[in-house]
């Protein structure tokens, strides 16, 4: 057991489902479900409740979805206006 306790902590395992808890392997686990199913907003919800210091590793990727949500918002309104 202790081999195993090793290396999953040399190999840094992280869920590839879904899992409840707090820690960031989970929050991390939700927060690549919901981009997988094309959930950009909960994504970016679920990485909001990481601690401060995995929320810093997280912030670049963080402003390029966010400004992605607004880019696709603007382009729906820009739409909507022109078939008027």
């Amino acid at each position: 057991f202790k081999i195993l306790k090793f290396l999953k902590s040399q190999l840094q395992a992280r869920s590839t489902i879904p899992r409840e808890g707090f820690d960031t392997d989970a929050i991390l686990s939700r927060s690549e479900a919901f981009l997988k199913s094309n959930d950009l907003e909960n994504s970016l919800f679920e990485l909001s409740q990481l601690n401060d210091i995995a929320k810093e590793a997280m912030e670049p990727w963080r402003i390029s979805a966010e400004n992605r949500i607004e880019t696709l918002l603007a382009v729906e309104q820009f739409v909507e206006s022109i078939k008027e």
